[in-house]
């Protein structure tokens, strides 16, 4: 197994007004509205993050293509049909995680309890698009290391969407060593720092990324969707 960590730096983490925007789902005569907040959080929020993330990589990887399963150093994850078939021609599997630490969570739960709810989402989803793009840098990692040993890299797939089950997020842990970039998950599987990621990348020669098809899943939530359906 090979493992590797990365500290990132916040001021390379790349946020900008439209995918701020796009989330909150506002209009364009709505967007004035909330500029002051945006530009204050751009100035300020970089301060308060603290990235670390890095990666796993298993090499004992089995899948059951009857249950829709895919078995990782013989543990048997569920992960359904969609992200079966995204991840079944993996040879390895990249074990990914992500985290902001906690300054950003914080100052959104202050914000709010303070009834200063708009600013306070504003920081919140800052935090949510700030743990993405830090993984987008992890990941940009881990294709060019696979791709030197002529094998490609899938999208990145988390407990909790596409029919994936967030229980299995104790099983996923337990491929990784005890708080690996400072993260923790408690008996609810809630991971600790809030701000913090975590899934599978699919590694193999036949492995290349797709588009995410936000038509077959059933997560209203998810960032990616409200980015695609937005910008």
């Amino acid at each position: 197994m090979h493992l590797q960590k990365f500290n990132i730096q916040s001021r390379s983490i790349g946020i900008n007004r439209a995918e701020i925007y796009a989330v909150l789902g506002v209009s364009a005569e709505v967007q004035a509205l909330v500029d002051e907040y945006i530009e204050e959080v751009f100035m300020n929020g970089p301060e308060l993050l603290q990235v670390t993330g890095g990666y796993l990589i298993a090499e004992d990887v089995k899948t059951d293509s009857k249950l829709k399963q895919i078995l990782v150093n013989g543990i048997p994850f569920n992960i359904k049909k969609n992200i079966f078939q995204q991840l079944k021609a993996s040879e390895k599997i990249a074990v990914f995680v992500c985290t902001i630490g906690d300054a950003v969570f914080e100052k959104s739960r202050t914000l709010m309890k303070n009834n200063e709810m708009l600013h306070g989402y504003i920081y919140d989803i800052y935090g949510s698009l700030a743990v993405e793009n830090a993984m987008e840098q992890v990941q940009a990692n881990l294709k060019l290391e696979m791709a030197k040993t002529g094998s490609g890299i899938s999208n990145r797939y988390s407990p909790g969407y596409c029919g994936w089950m967030v229980a299995e997020q104790k099983k996923l842990f337990s491929l990784l060593p005890p708080g690996f970039c400072g993260i923790s998950l408690s008996d609810s599987c809630l991971m600790q720092p809030i701000k913090s990621i975590s899934g599978f990348i699919g590694i193999g020669p036949e492995i290349r990324p797709k588009g995410y098809n936000c038509e077959v899943c059933d997560s209203s939530q998810c960032l990616y969707r409200n980015l695609k359906h937005n910008i």
